[in-house]
């Protein structure tokens, strides 16, 4: 599943509190080892606090119509479906009258008679040069169903192009929402390190205290200056994290200027998460509704293939009117029946054979989107459900780790536990807590993904999700 950082942060975090449980006791540097400690970790990762934004706040929101407004995907599936559209128009219709107009000149080898004959007897002028001009009219008012079904397989065509276009929205609101959720979980997973870092902190100064008083061995305070950096060194890495998802955000909607992260207005993590979006039960979406109207167009152009190898009828009409050097012109008019029977047409049977195959790739192609999406949705119930049921079991052991870790912080102070004792508690509660976080995030985008894939997600609908009201 896309986007799934958090889940490489909560990776991170863990990984990050197991060098300070396995270091190595080493020899403290000459001198007071603490003195100044918390100004020099401060020095190599200083916190930077940020300028105010003066700028208009982009809100969940504003941002989702903007990408509606300016995303490719959407522009590009938007001007196939009007060019899809145009071919449905009553102007394309096989079955109107066509209008056609021809003038000729020509020179002859012996004389022939310019008009007709008019009366018996009455024989017409003879010239070898001859001046010809014409109007027809036909119209095919027969061909056993061949433009009917060219005609549906253009309105499918259509629908297929306006199920691309909503495909094409359902990925931008997705893709936007997705990145208002990374932030609001990087805002979480800063907030955690921020107080974890305060916590430590607190600890090391303590710790020092009772170094400088010869009270703790100097390798105590060396292990907390190692869980220090690391936790520094896990915060930055998170502001880092929301300084790339924010530049990514700008380019998705193609802002000129750089995005300041104060600017982008991220909604809290809900506390109670909605339920998902709809009944998993005969799923359908844009990628159904785009493959079922693909299907539709090749049935239909199969059809005409092979309609036409049959006869066709057609009234046809003209008015001609002749004239040579030196002779009056005239006019004739005709009108009848015209039977158009292929015989032999090794193209025409190459089609059929060509349409009647891609008619059954397309069937296969929709049933394999049907179990494809099934298999999708299936996935994500199964997902969000662990998920859902990891947050209950993670509430209740951050709860106990936070007992253990006070409990314990009391027994070291008192002497009666180890330093490493306590930051391996410490560790796993960061690591839980972190790991919440992410759990958070895998339902959020399991609800995000689900409302996507089955044509659900709107504006109104992703802000619900994010708790912006409905």
């Amino acid at each position: 599943m896309r986007r799934t950082l958090w889940a490489g942060m909560f990776l991170a975090l863990v990984a990050a509190g197991q060098p300070a449980l396995s270091a190595q006791a080493q020899e403290p540097p000459p001198g007071n080892a603490g003195e100044g400690l918390s100004h020099e970790v401060a020095s190599l990762f200083p916190d930077g606090s940020r300028t105010p934004a003066t700028e208009e706040a982009l809100t969940l929101e504003a941002a989702l119509r903007r990408a509606l407004e300016v995303a490719p995907r959407i522009r590009q599936t938007g001007a196939a479906r009007e060019a899809a559209d145009a071919g449905t128009g009553w102007l394309a219709s096989p079955y109107l009258p066509t209008l056609t107009a021809g003038a000729s000149a020509t020179r002859l080898g012996h004389p022939t008679i310019v008009t007709p004959i008019r009366e018996p007897g009455a024989f017409p002028p003879l010239s070898d040069e001859v001046w010809e001009g014409s109007v027809s009219v036909g119209w095919t008012v027969f061909d056993f169903g061949r433009g009917r079904d060219g005609r549906s397989a253009a309105r499918a065509l259509a629908e297929a192009s306006g199920a691309r276009e909503m495909q094409a929205r359902m990925e931008t609101l997705e893709t936007v929402t997705d990145h208002f959720i990374q932030l609001s979980l990087l805002d979480e997973l800063q907030s955690a390190h921020r107080a974890r870092l305060e916590g430590i902190r607190e600890s090391a100064d303590q710790v020092r205290a009772l170094v400088d008083e010869g009270r703790l061995p100097a390798v105590d305070h060396l292990r907390m200056t190692e869980v220090l950096l690391e936790a520094q060194a896990d915060l930055h890495s998170t502001e880092r994290e929301i300084g790339r998802v924010t530049a990514s955000l700008a380019t998705e909607l193609a802002l000129d200027e750089a995005l300041d992260r104060e600017r982008v207005r991220t909604p809290s993590l809900p506390g109670e998460l909605p339920p998902l979006p709809r009944s998993l039960e005969a799923p359908g979406g844009p990628m159904i509704d785009a493959a079922e109207a693909r299907t539709r167009t090749a049935e239909h152009e199969a059809r005409e293939a092979r309609r036409g190898l049959l006869p066709e009828l057609q009234v046809v009409a003209r008015q001609s009117y002749r004239t040579a050097p030196d002779v009056p012109s005239e006019r004739d008019w005709a009108l009848g029946l015209q039977v158009r029977i292929p015989l032999v047409r090794g193209d025409a049977r190459a089609g059929i054979q060509v349409r009647d195959a891609r008619a059954r790739e397309r069937a296969a192609e929709l049933q394999g989107a049907r179990a494809a999406l099934e298999t999708a949705l299936r996935d994500l119930e199964a997902l969000e459900g662990d998920a859902r049921e990891r947050i209950q079991v993670l509430d209740a052991r951050i709860g106990h780790l936070e007992e253990a870790h006070r409990i314990e912080l009391a027994s070291y102070r008192e002497g009666r536990t180890t330093l490493a004792e306590a930051l391996s508690t410490e560790a796993r509660l960061a690591a839980a807590r972190a790991e919440r976080i992410s759990r958070m995030g895998t339902v959020l985008v399991a609800h995000l993904r689900t409302a996507s894939l089955t044509g659900e997600l709107s504006v109104s609908e992703a802000r619900r999700l994010l708790g912006e009201g409905s």
